[in-house]
């Protein structure tokens, strides 16, 4: 728990039992006295969130000072009944929490990419293409790549467009996101932990912080919904597969893997998360993250995803790209490598022939040329850059 949520909670408990007291039969003069308190409570989360947080002039800060002024009226003129007082202070205290966690300072990135590499090939492009859909910053997490990374990504550290953390060590990941959400989570909106094989692709013409804030507005919208508020959408794979080339190829990733897999492809439930980081408690799975109590991980249509896989997306807003395999070449050296995520562990030919199997011809099914858009402009970035 981060001390933005340690505080919250504490707001929260005392308000609470403010009113219980104020719901006991006890003397007028000191129901006042309890109402002012509980002013004094709202003032002093409202300093903190200003000189902690920095979170000056936005719409938290707005809510409090009018929560303020309704505690300022029940106390000196009795408008407001007891009741509807308790009432409304629940409901504002709802809307206090909710803006808690989804304001942010002044300066703060709209959408960044947590990522933990090793030896990846296509880093530039990763980052160019996604900072053409709408990224604003990367926290790049390396761990123990030797093709020179930090030197490759020089020129983005400087611009401050990455954030380099020399990450080394064996089954790291989660400590990684788990770092990244914890030092950084009030410098960005929203974030997204994906691999650098995934490519985030907005199904609208639209850029994807814009698509997510909609996903989120559509479901606050929702009258017959749960209590909870959506703190992240969850976005499926597409998985896609060799495009038939035996050899590493030249050139971009999203020119020459233009095939993939069927919408119904098992794999295609899988999920990765685009979220508001100060809901987060843990990050213990790279595909979703657990929030803070009252909060949800929702589809593009709303409804709740409870864990790392959604059956019923056909990724009409938004999906994730998965090239998880490329070239028949680069994917057995992959397969020999081992997964960054588990152990390593020396596979049977019989899984390498099965895994190569579905790259092959499974998820070579569709010719789906959605990036092709992309092309010449990624290449004019990477050309200058």
């Amino acid at each position: 728990m981060n001390i933005l949520q340690e505080k919250f909670k504490a707001l929260k408990k005392q308000m609470q039992d403010k009113w219980q007291l104020l719901d006991s039969d006890i003397e007028d003069e000191k129901r006042y006295e309890i109402v002012a308190g509980i002013q004094q409570d709202l003032i002093d989360y409202a300093t903190f969130l200003e000189e902690e947080m920095k979170l000056y002039d936005t719409d938290v800060i707005q809510m409090l000072n009018t929560t303020c002024e309704l505690c300022y009226r029940y106390v000196v003129t009795h408008e407001l009944y007891l009741k509807s007082f308790l009432y409304i202070m629940k409901m504002q205290l709802d809307i206090i929490g909710q803006l808690t966690f989804t304001c942010v300072k002044k300066g703060a990135y709209n959408l960044s990419i947590v990522a933990i590499i090793k030896n990846e090939m296509y880093m530039r492009e990763w980052i160019e293409y996604h900072r053409m859909i709408g990224v604003s910053h990367f926290y790049i997490y390396d761990n123990e790549s030797t093709n020179h990374l930090k030197e490759e990504l020089k020129d983005y550290i400087d611009m401050g467009i990455v954030t380099y953390h020399y990450f080394p060590g064996s089954l790291v990941q989660h400590k990684a996101y788990n770092h990244a959400v914890e030092n950084y989570q009030f410098e960005t909106k929203y974030m997204a932990i994906i691999d650098a094989d995934e490519y985030i692709v907005p199904m609208q013409d639209a850029l994807v912080p814009d698509i997510v804030e909609q996903i989120f507005k559509d479901y606050e919208s929702v009258v017959f919904k749960e209590s909870e508020f959506a703190g992240g959408v969850g976005i499926n794979w597409r998985e896609y597969g060799t495009s038939h080339h035996k050899e590493k190829q030249d050139g971009l990733c999203v020119e020459n893997y233009m095939y993939r897999a069927a919408d119904d492809y098992f794999q295609n439930v899988h999920i990765k998360t685009i979220f508001i980081p100060r809901v987060i408690m843990n990050i213990a799975n790279p595909h979703f993250p657990y929030m803070e109590e009252g909060w949800r991980n929702i589809s593009e249509n709303g409804s709740m995803i409870p864990h790392s896989y959604f059956y019923d997306s056909m990724c009409k807003k938004l999906r994730i790209n998965h090239y998880f395999c490329k070239s028949e070449e680069e994917f057995m050296q992959k397969l020999k490598r081992g997964w960054p995520d588990r152990v390593h562990e020396e596979l049977a030919k019989t899984r390498i022939d099965k895994e190569m199997n579905l790259a092959i011809n499974t998820c070579n099914e569709i010719y789906d040329p959605i990036m092709e858009k992309y092309i010449p402009e990624l290449k004019k970035r990477l050309k200058r850059s």
